[in-house]
């Protein structure tokens, strides 16, 4: 691991069941990096128990699941960005991103995401950018739109691989950009 000013920068991990464990910090990290180079298959329970995060990356590491309990343990008062893209998750349990209130931007996109519970998103009240492209999701539930369209401001991106099917949501207006969905919400 590299400390370049309040970062974390974990490289050369290479292939790995779980991330790796971290001392318990007072300090305010940035983010928290795990560079491409590195599979990590599962993300397990309370696997940043104690950081202090802003930012955590965890984009293309070929991560297959991510336990319900991961992100406890977590300060949820500072953590406002969770990138968990290009991965291979198929799943993400109800109760994955509870008490993480302060979390404003959530990458999913690129995984094999085939369906959502809407109970997910619950507690996320400062949700504001949800990235769900490149995953199996044909629609949005209704249930679903509807709790993601109650947060003024707040932005969801959706692929949708058919224009039929689409589900829209009164005042809500799809736009088609490039092979991206953009519901303005």
């Amino acid at each position: 691991m590299t400390y370049l000013s309040r970062r974390i920068v974990c490289e050369r991990l290479d292939y790995v069941d779980q991330l790796p464990q971290f001392t318990r910090s007072s300090t305010v990290f940035d983010s928290l990096t795990v560079l491409q180079s590195t599979v990590v298959r599962s993300v397990q329970p309370r696997a940043l128990e104690g950081l202090r995060l802003r930012r955590l990356d965890l984009q293309s590491l070929c991560i297959e699941t991510a336990d319900v309990d991961s992100f406890l343990g977590l300060d949820s008062t500072l953590l406002s960005e969770i990138n968990l893209a290009d991965n291979f998750i198929q799943t993400v349990p109800v109760g994955t991103f509870r008490n993480l209130s302060a979390l404003q931007v959530l990458a999913l996109e690129h995984n094999a995401i085939g369906r959502l519970d809407p109970e997910v998103f619950r507690g996320l009240r400062g949700l504001m950018y949800l990235h769900l492209a490149g995953n199996l999701l044909r629609t949005l539930s209704a249930e679903l739109a509807k709790r993601l369209t109650g947060k003024r401001g707040s932005k969801v991106t959706h692929f949708v691989s058919r224009w039929q099917g689409c589900h829209q949501v009164k005042n809500v207006g799809w736009t088609r950009t490039a092979s991206m969905w953009s519901a303005g919400l």
